[in-house]
């Protein structure tokens, strides 16, 4: 999530694309005592309903949606999210005029 972070802090869409293609990080832990600062136990730590408080308000508003709206698409998958995440962020930002079909 970290390397996710650091893309979207520096606007840099092919770093949170990697950081999303060569995913496969869970939360550890015994429980889910504090939501601000601990992620969900045994849940991908890019699922954003699982994200601490903490690292969702480090996350550019625009990325947070992005991958938000990719990762409820259920193109969770290492093939398909990074792609998916690519495109909806374009549509964002006014890069693709095609919208969201498909």
């Amino acid at each position: 999530m970290y390397t996710f972070i650091l893309g979207a802090t520096a606007d840099d869409v092919e770093t949170c694309a990697l950081a999303l293609k060569h995913h496969s990080q869970s939360w550890n832990g015994t429980a889910y005592a504090d939501v601000r600062n601990e992620g969900t136990h045994g849940a991908s730590t890019l699922d954003p309903t699982h994200l601490p408080y903490t690292l969702w308000s480090w996350v550019p508003t625009e990325y947070m949606w992005a991958l938000s709206r990719a990762w409820g698409r259920n193109v969770k998958d290492g093939a398909r999210l990074p792609d998916e995440f690519q495109r909806v962020l374009a549509v964002i930002k006014g890069e693709d005029e095609r919208g969201m079909l498909g």
